[in-house]
């Protein structure tokens, strides 16, 4: 029992660090948006998107992150279960579209199992590049003229 209240007082004080970069919007529909994409693939400009223009709340795993380092939980704080922990702390106070600005593919068995048992509607944003695509943004990044691939 001392160690669950332990990890609830940890919780309780990397929530009060995470908090301020916790986007609370009013879109109220029961749904969980979460991202399958490569780094630099856009989440966050997406995220900040459907914060902004829906009303969507949002929470990023940077943020986590730096909220479990600032407390001093990074070692003693798995960055899962207080993302379990947070999701059902934000939805107490009535049902909430989320979107989690963070690369799923680790981490969708839990996502999905948690959306499941709290009703929630679970989306999956595949964000994907194409090669030339990629291969123009790096060129350009190198300072390399590279040739249109589309018309304007």
């Amino acid at each position: 029992m001392d160690r669950i209240n332990n990890v609830e007082a940890a919780y309780e004080e990397v929530y009060n660090v995470h908090l301020p970069n916790i986007k609370i919007g009013n879109a109220d529909k029961p749904t969980l948006i979460v991202f399958s994409a490569i780094p630099g693939s856009g989440k966050s400009e997406l995220t900040k998107r459907l914060i902004e223009n829906y009303g969507i709340s949002g929470i990023a795993n940077k943020d986590i992150r730096k909220s479990l380092e600032q407390t001093g939980h990074a070692e003693d704080v798995a960055i899962g279960d207080y993302t379990l922990w947070l999701l059902d702390r934000l939805i107490k106070q009535g049902p909430k579209t989320i979107v989690f600005d963070r690369n799923i593919d680790q981490w969708y068995e839990a996502a999905k199992s948690w959306a499941t048992k709290n009703s929630y509607q679970f989306l999956v944003c595949v964000l994907m590049f194409l090669v030339m695509c990629l291969k123009s943004v790096y060129r350009a990044g190198r300072g390399i003229k590279s040739q249109k691939y589309w018309k304007s």
